[in-house]
């Protein structure tokens, strides 16, 4: 039985849903959401999950070990940067700009996934 979080289709109406409902909360009710939350934050969740189950394969192989280590490996050479090289390390500034680089980093993993799935060059 195929799971529908498997269906690349499925994944990208649920990500336009969550999308579309992100935006509309910060909108109507912006004191929920922080100001500097984009809706693409909340999102890279679900795109990291549809990650893993694009990528899930008969042996249960999967790429998010992979991203996640690339994660930390991304994160600790940005501490060393910021603090050899400015001396200090401002957490807000730091954790905003890793989390942007995560959000790029998934996006481009995640659309390059779909483009396989759909020329059939993943199963």
């Amino acid at each position: 039985m195929v799971s529908i979080l498997s269906v690349w289709y499925y994944q990208l109406l649920i990500l336009a849903v969550i999308w579309i409902l992100v935006s509309l909360v910060k909108k109507k009710v912006p004191k929920i959401l922080p100001q500097k939350l984009l809706p693409i934050d909340i999102v890279i969740f679900f795109m990291f999950v549809g990650a893993h189950f694009l990528t899930l394969n008969k042996s249960g192989n999967s790429i998010v070990p992979y991203i996640l280590l690339g994660m930390a490996v991304w994160g600790i050479f940005m501490t060393l940067v910021h603090g050899f090289v400015k001396g200090e390390l401002i957490y807000s500034a730091f954790f905003l700009r890793y989390w942007r680089f995560v959000d790029l980093a998934i996006i481009i993993i995640y659309c390059g996934l779909i483009i396989f799935k759909i020329t059939g060059q993943i199963y």
